[in-house]
């Protein structure tokens, strides 16, 4: 076996398929967890990785039994047999319990000793059917060897007492070959269910992490659209009152403005908190509406429809977000005098007259998180060249 080769088999990836040369981590796990003896889940998780395997030697009580009983052995023979279930039974347990932190040779050592000393039960009590209790050694194959090796032990092992009953009493244990059969089978289906049910935890770590990120995203995504077009409305109508204080403007026109500031700044906090819980809509139309008095407030002459018209309902929700985003980057950065607004059936464009935008469509973290809103209803954001000003354009495909 060139366990240097098979070595690589440990670096599999973490949802790879599973590979019958992998070298089971189950008990490296386990003990990773109660490495550290401090806790009192530590002494506890040790206790029961000693119980486990105690309570399996129940079942070696049988041939204690028959070595004690045996008539036919000398008080040296029965010595023999009861050295050998003794070590038999320690090796068994050690080799559950520490095994798994051996190296692959240490491991492939350990499993041929528990063999040789699972031989030697039959051996030293002179009774064939002593050689099922070789599935010891079998299940500590299944522990710590990669599947296709310890099948191969398992069957082996069974072959080989098939054989030696044959030729020995001249009819086969095929009761006890297939019990051995049996058992490799049983512990080989145990790994992979548990190599299976490992890479289920870590897949639902995973999604969870996604979640949690993809959360993270949506609510930075969310604040940067709703703030970003509030407080720039905000302030735009803050400086045209001062502006119309200063003026010594009619006051009621002032007061209307400073009422709206006021409107503006309970909408924005109202949509901050739909925005954490996540239930935040917006209408197309209450988008239009509210551009033509921002831009109007911000000094720009706006030629924009007052419906969305024949726009796909589909498209409106996310269509509104770009016409938000669009109108925001128009006051605050644009400088323009004019912005016209189109809607068509599966397209919303949004056209200025100022000093336009270095960079592409997906620069900025206001178009990149356009550009995820559009994704999913199959629409691209796209900045057309244009002899003067910026043109911003949502199209479904």
């Amino acid at each position: 076996m060139d366990l240097e080769a098979e070595e690589t088999a440990d670096a599999a990836p973490l949802f790879a398929e599973f590979d019958t040369r992998q070298w089971p981590a189950w008990l490296g796990e386990r003990n990773a967890r109660v490495k550290d003896g401090g806790s009192a889940a530590s002494r506890q998780a040790r206790v029961r990785g000693y119980l486990g395997p105690a309570v399996i030697l129940l079942f070696l009580i049988g041939p204690l039994q028959s070595a004690l009983d045996a008539d036919d052995l000398s008080g040296t023979g029965k010595a023999l047999a009861l050295a050998d279930l003794v070590l038999y039974a320690a090796g068994f347990v050690l080799a559950l319990r520490f095994g798994a932190r051996a190296s692959h040779r240490a491991k492939v050592a350990a499993t041929g000793l528990l063999l040789l000393l699972g031989v030697g039960v039959p051996l030293t009590q002179q009774d064939m059917a002593q050689s099922v209790y070789l599935l010891y050694a079998i299940i500590v194959a299944g522990v710590l060897l990669p599947v296709r090796w310890s099948r191969r032990v398992g069957i082996g092992v069974a072959a080989a007492l098939v054989a030696v009953s044959w030729i020995r009493d001249g009819s086969a244990e095929w009761t006890d070959a297939l019990a051995l059969v049996a058992v490799t089978f049983a512990v080989s289906a145990l790994l992979m269910l548990n190599v299976t049910i490992s890479r289920l935890r870590a897949a639902n770590a995973v999604i969870a992490e996604f979640a949690t990120t993809s959360e993270r995203t949506r609510l930075a995504r969310d604040l940067h659209d709703l703030l970003g077009h509030s407080l720039a409305t905000i302030t735009v109508k803050a400086g045209l009152i001062r502006r119309m204080i200063e003026s010594d403007a009619d006051g009621a026109a002032t007061l209307a403005e400073a009422r709206d500031v006021e409107t503006l700044s309970r909408q924005a906090m109202s949509e901050v908190r739909a925005a954490v819980t996540g239930y935040h809509r917006i209408s197309l139309d209450g988008e239009l509406a509210g551009a033509r008095d921002a831009l109007r407030a911000a000094g720009i002459e706006a030629d924009i429809p007052t419906t969305a018209g024949d726009l796909a309902p589909d498209l409106r929700e996310a269509f509104a977000w770009v016409l938000r985003e669009g109108v925001t980057n128009v006051i605050k950065h644009s400088g323009a005098t004019h912005c016209r607004i189109t809607v068509g059936p599966t397209h919303l464009e949004i056209h200025d007259d100022g000093r336009g935008a270095p960079g592409t469509p997906t620069s900025g973290n206001g178009l990149r998180g356009l550009a995820d809103r559009l994704r999913p209803v199959h629409a691209t954001l796209t900045t057309p060249p244009t002899p003067t000003g910026f043109t911003l354009r949502a199209e479904a495909s």
